[in-house]
């Protein structure tokens, strides 16, 4: 079972507990009060008042009932999926993608445009603004539900949401693109993102491009790549065994058992970049003897970064967070 955060019973922590209760809810395929209470540590009469105030906003819904160990039904609780949405923007050098996310996390709809050559920081944002009002036009979200707006963007980034000399992006250092963006859908909450890391230099779709003599797309070259041409599938091959070297380093540094690969990029040679990533972890990682770290590809791959700022959203909205209870 996942990690959970755990309630308090002090009185002055309502909204933390809120959130908990919450997240307890949303992270189950369905749960009863009491299985709410065993697992968050709250008492059943805390968790029976959230979960009121919960149906009474809307976010959570009854969902039938089950057997309990002694033999009574228990109502089970879900979270209303079309309670809340979140937009997800990835701006990459070349293509937005938008991407409509319920409170479920699960994406609604998606829209992806082409960035147009040597536009400038305020044709881009806009371009960004547009594409997430339209998302929500077409799939008549009104903005009563509309919790905020997620950003992924190239890094690296500074505390204020600064853009600070990105790779591939002339013209855009100290680009203030939160705030810009934000004076697009000014409602919004504040959202964070990361930078790339250094393998953007030889990883990026110019660096393929001109690894074949740049006569070529990037697109073009990953179509032949995914059927087989022996020059394209070097070329990717290469830089897959690039990337495969952070990806060691990011395995040894966490021990973890699961690397996940998405982005477009990976929409026809995911698999080339997922065998010799799994190739390079299994033989390189300083735990291979004691574990095994899987290698998958994402099923939404292409939506990934899209749909993981959206989760941002829902995170900074809901999630538990220490700081509630810090304040006073």
């Amino acid at each position: 079972m996942a990690h959970m955060q755990l309630g308090t019973n002090l009185p002055r922590v309502a909204g933390y507990n809120r959130a908990v209760v919450l997240e307890a809810i949303q992270a189950s395929d369905g749960i009863s009060r009491v299985q709410i209470a065993a697992r968050t540590r709250l008492t059943a009469q805390t968790v029976s008042v959230i979960v009121r105030r919960l149906l009474g906003e809307g976010l959570v819904v009854e969902d039938g009932s089950a057997p309990s160990s002694g033999g009574k039904r228990r109502t089970i609780l879900r979270v209303d999926a079309r309670a809340g949405f979140a937009v997800g923007v990835h701006f990459d050098p070349q293509e937005i993608s938008c991407v409509l996310a319920d409170l479920a996390g699960r994406p609604v709809t998606r829209l992806r445009l082409p960035v147009r050559p040597g536009a400038g920081p305020e044709a881009v944002i806009r371009q960004m603004a547009r594409s997430a009002r339209r998302i929500l036009r077409e799939a008549e979200v009104p903005d009563g539900k509309v919790l905020g707006v997620g950003l992924a963007c190239p890094g690296p980034l500074d505390g204020q949401g600064v853009m600070v000399s990105p790779p591939r992006l002339p013209g855009w250092d100290q680009v203030p693109i939160k705030s810009l963006l934000h004076e697009h859908e000014p409602d919004g909450p504040e959202c964070y993102c990361g930078n790339r890391g250094c393998v953007e230099a030889v990883c990026c779709p110019s660096a393929i491009e001109a690894a074949m003599g740049g006569k070529l797309t990037h697109a073009a070259i990953c179509a032949r790549a995914a059927e087989g041409e022996p020059a394209a599938r070097k070329v990717i091959e290469r830089v897959a065994g690039r990337l495969a070297v952070a990806a060691v380093s990011v395995v040894n540094m966490l021990d973890i058992d699961l690397l996940v690969l998405g982005g477009p990029a990976l929409r026809e040679v995911g698999e080339i970049y997922r065998e010799v990533i799994a190739r390079a972890v299994s033989g390189r990682s300083l735990a291979r003897r004691l574990h095994v770290v899987r290698v998958r590809t994402s099923p939404i791959a292409a939506d990934a970064a899209a749909i993981g700022a959206a989760s941002l959203v829902f995170h900074a909205t809901y999630a538990p967070r220490l700081d509630t209870l810090l304040s006073v």
